[in-house]
């Protein structure tokens, strides 16, 4: 009886404790929120400037190129595409107006393979609707920051995101090893805004991803 009566006063008192902390842990969690938020926004801000500025018009061929490999996947969105002076790695900005932005660098560091290749992959990005799905998943990482399992699922989705896309650039019969090097090249030079969809991804991962492709 005692020990249960101990019990019942220990569970009291915590219960009256976190109701005293639950003002101060609220604050915290919003305050946390309204940070998180506005790095939010200053991340969506960066990616809108980059789609505007620093543009050059990509050659006619490749624009052929892109237009398309968009008909044969089914792609009934404009696409347009572009070089950009602002970016190091290739990526594609938007959902209902998509663009493909292309480093300067790319056109005379990449083979027209590797470089068909990387366009391919960013219009695997499009079809899949991932540039929506990035902004809902950095909406829902906000909300719940507090959870470890949101980040590893986070984590795990955008890892596999990747992984479908090189497979689709394989599907059309680009050499693996081809493709791979025009990643690596691409990663030396990488920074990429956060809601925009980068070929390249973050290097540790790429080299995941580098090595999946190689041993299929």
């Amino acid at each position: 009886v005692s020990t249960n009566t101990d019990l019942s006063s220990m569970l009291s008192n915590g219960m009256v404790k976190g109701e005293q902390w639950l003002p101060y842990i609220s604050m915290a969690y919003l305050l946390l929120m309204v940070f998180l938020c506005i790095r939010w926004f200053m991340g969506y801000r960066q990616t809108q400037i980059i789609r505007s500025n620093g543009l050059q018009k990509m050659p006619a061929e490749w624009r052929l190129f892109v237009n398309r490999i968009a008909s044969q996947l089914g792609i009934k969105k404009k696409i347009q595409i572009f070089l950009s002076n602002t970016i190091t790695t290739p990526l594609t900005i938007g959902f209902l107006k998509p663009v493909i932005l292309i480093p300067v660098a790319s056109i005379n560091h990449l083979t027209t393979d590797q470089l068909e290749a990387v366009l391919l992959h960013e219009l695997a990005h499009i079809k899949r609707y991932d540039y929506l799905a990035n902004i809902i998943l950095s909406v829902v990482e906000i909300s719940l920051f507090f959870n470890p399992f949101t980040q590893l699922l986070s984590k795990s989705i955008r890892k596999e995101r990747e992984n479908s896309c090189d497979d689709w650039v394989l599907q059309f019969q680009y050499n693996a090893s081809v493709y791979a090097e025009a990643l690596l090249r691409i990663a030396y030079l990488q920074t990429a805004p956060a809601f925009a969809m980068a070929a390249s991804g973050k290097k540790n991962d790429l080299l995941v991803r580098v090595k999946r492709m190689i041993e299929k």
